[in-house]
């Protein structure tokens, strides 16, 4: 079980891909431990009976996507891209018009995590688990009827030697 101390001292501070301070902070005094092993973190996809439709759309401010491929709040839609193309540009635009909470690079977190595990890797040196991670994320995507907020996804997919077609 792989598990990492915990603190209100972590409140604003800066940690790289392992959990350790980079800010040149105090030393964080633990109060807890927490369990982040795969199997705690992948939590619960929504049930399907429970979502709701997604209705409210995010404006983005980029006038083909608002009119020929809209983005609803709890929608996963994937943008698709090739090296050189504005792909994080476009992405910055969308989450400044719907309020970004958080961003995430799973993939390459699965990779520092493993490594510093010592696991096997897999392909280009992801583990093997990485495609069945990624779908516990994607599962949980989404609006819960009864609930407030919502979790909107739009991976960027990129291809090695942008072999888009």
């Amino acid at each position: 079980v792989l598990k990492t101390p915990v603190s209100l001292d972590m409140l604003g501070r800066i940690f790289n891909g392992s959990g350790k301070p980079i800010d040149n902070g105090p030393p964080i005094l633990p109060e807890a431990y927490l369990d982040i092993s795969v199997k705690s973190l992948a939590g619960s996809s929504i049930n399907p009976s429970e979502r709701t439709y997604p209705e409210e759309m995010i404006q983005t401010g980029i006038s083909t996507i608002d009119v020929m491929n809209s983005i609803a709040r709890g929608q996963k839609i994937p943008l698709f891209s090739a090296a050189g193309l504005p792909h994080n540009e476009i992405a910055a635009q969308i989450c400044r018009q719907a309020g970004l909470v958080k961003r995430l690079e799973k993939s390459d977190n699965l990779l520092e995590v493993s490594a510093a595990r010592e696991e096997v890797p897999g392909r280009r040196g992801y583990p093997g688990y990485m495609y069945t991670d990624l779908a516990t994320i994607y599962e949980r995507a989404g609006r819960i009827e009864g609930r407030k907020g919502s979790i909107t996804q739009i991976p960027i997919l990129t291809m090695p030697n942008d072999g888009i077609c």
